[in-house]
């Protein structure tokens, strides 16, 4: 089981027509091939996407049967996604917000051989605070060298990591709790660094630096979580995360799995 991030985004100007495109290499792995068949039907918070290919037994029962469950049919493309060309699902249709979604939604993914189920991420128990915002996040796999174990990571390089005052080389310290971790900016004053140690130590927490990574010709700054820091507070490869942040903060909260609604990849 696999798991990825996508949006109920919408289409045209004005009047929103509701779409969701998928697109990468990994549609091949699991049998989305291009020219292939995919047949999507609206779940309960959801889509469930599989793949048909030149093996359908009948292709009349197969649209009978996609109609009788107010799904759709379309084939696997080829399109340019960034520099790449790869398989990709696009479909649009009042279909997809059936049943429980909305334009703008967060879908998580789950998929295997032949099948995508696609889940709304409701965040707003995890939200404590209004004046908070929040992002989607999974934790992946942060290996660097070959046939090297899995290792747990979850890197973030966005804009508003200046915004709430995390720059470069600022130190910020890590509390671990089961299924939250807690960052929380530190004085970058020399004179204020062996306070800030000691009081980590102390509260077996730990400190790590903000880095920066250049994009697009600019520098933006890079906060990354990886192994045991991860790993002790029940956080693993695949998991997805809520991180909350305000000025000065970040939280990472863990959603169990039960509670994303799936039953083919639970």
């Amino acid at each position: 089981m696999k798991t990825a991030i996508a949006t109920l985004s919408k289409q045209g100007k004005g009047e929103s027509i509701p779409r969701i495109c998928l697109a990468g290499n990994w549609l091949s792995d699991v049998g989305f091939d291009p020219d292939s068949l995919v047949q999507a039907i609206p779940e309960k918070d959801g889509i469930l996407f599989t793949a048909y290919d030149e093996n359908i037994r009948s292709y009349r029962e197969l649209v009978q049967e996609t109609k009788r469950q107010n799904g759709k049919l379309f084939p696997v493309m080829f399109a340019i996604q960034g520099k790449h060309k790869c398989p990709t699902i696009a479909t649009v249709g009042s279909y997809l917000v059936s049943n429980g979604l909305v334009v703008g939604d967060v879908l998580i993914l789950r998929y295997g051989s032949g099948k995508i189920q696609a889940r709304k991420c409701d965040i707003t128990s995890w939200v404590g605070d209004s004046s908070e915002s929040s992002q989607i996040l999974l934790v992946r796999d942060g290996k660097r060298k070959k046939n090297a174990p899995p290792l747990p990571h979850i890197r973030i390089g966005r804009a508003w990591l200046s915004e709430i005052g995390f720059q470069k080389d600022a130190l910020v310290s890590v509390h671990s709790e089961w299924e939250t971790i807690t960052l929380t900016l530190e004085s970058q004053g020399i004179s204020e660094y062996r306070e800030v140690v000691k009081r980590v130590r102390t509260n077996r927490m730990r400190l790590i630096q903000i880095t920066d990574v250049k994009n697009n010709g600019k520098y933006a700054p890079v906060l990354t979580l990886s192994g045991t820091t991860l790993t002790r507070s029940g956080f693993e490869i695949g998991d997805v995360v809520v991180a909350t942040y305000t000025e000065g903060q970040i939280r990472f909260h863990k959603i169990p799995s039960e509670q994303l609604g799936f039953t083919l990849f639970p």
